[in-house]
């Protein structure tokens, strides 16, 4: 019990860290809006050539501010997706704005190439975009009412529910349960979607995508 008080605590604890400075991050976002609106009338009272290089700042602001907000929605889901649309924002920004020469968008294309034959490869398991049919249950649901509602065949050696076999799962794996955290388990992908009081409340279930 000790431990998992512990446990328990340094998740709250890190979870309130990251909302604090998610919240952070907003004000700022919000706050460099108004240097935006600043480009406007500078760029329309700037002559077309010398505006070439003020629009080009305006750019990288912009995608500067995209990049916190992508930052923003990785504090909060904890998904390989915000991950991998964070990843592709940053190197987008640097290939627009700071690329002088063939070299540098070459380096720039083989980063985002290198991305996604990461995430094809390596994690499979990462859904970038997904036309699968997704179920909802109850962190309580039993594996049994998963079969019937699904028809999908499911294993029991991890628990009767969902919520305890993503526990368990977690447990043995050494990772923290948060939402948006994608556990597979033989042809399925559990997905806890909502947790409340430190309870998983929601899951959903699709079938893994077959690999050759």
């Amino acid at each position: 019990m000790g431990r998992t008080k512990i446990l328990n605590a340094l998740r709250k604890t890190t979870f309130i860290i990251e909302m604090v400075l998610t919240l952070l991050l907003a004000v700022g976002v919000v706050f460099s809006l108004k240097d935006l609106i600043w480009y406007f009338p500078t760029i329309w009272n700037t002559p077309s050539v010398a505006s070439y290089g003020l629009f080009k700042d305006f750019l990288g602001h912009v995608l500067l501010l995209v990049v916190g907000v992508e930052l923003m929605l990785m504090l909060i889901n904890h998904s390989m997706v915000a991950i991998l649309e964070l990843i592709l924002f940053v190197i987008a920004r640097k290939m627009l704005i700071y690329a002088d020469s063939m070299l540098d968008l070459l380096m720039g294309t083989v980063s985002i190439l290198v991305v996604f034959v990461i995430f094809r490869y390596l994690l499979p398991n990462v859904k970038l975009t997904s036309n699968r049919e997704e179920f909802t249950f109850e962190g309580d649901d039993s594996l049994d009412k998963v079969k019937t509602k699904t028809g999908y065949e499911v294993n029991k050696e991890y628990g009767e529910t969902l919520r305890e076999t993503i526990t368990n799962i977690a447990d043995d794996k050494r990772v923290c349960i948060v939402e948006g955290l994608t556990v597979p388990v033989d042809d399925l992908e559990y997905t806890v979607t909502e947790i409340k009081d430190n309870e998983i409340t929601k899951v959903s279930v699709t079938k893994r995508k077959a690999h050759h």
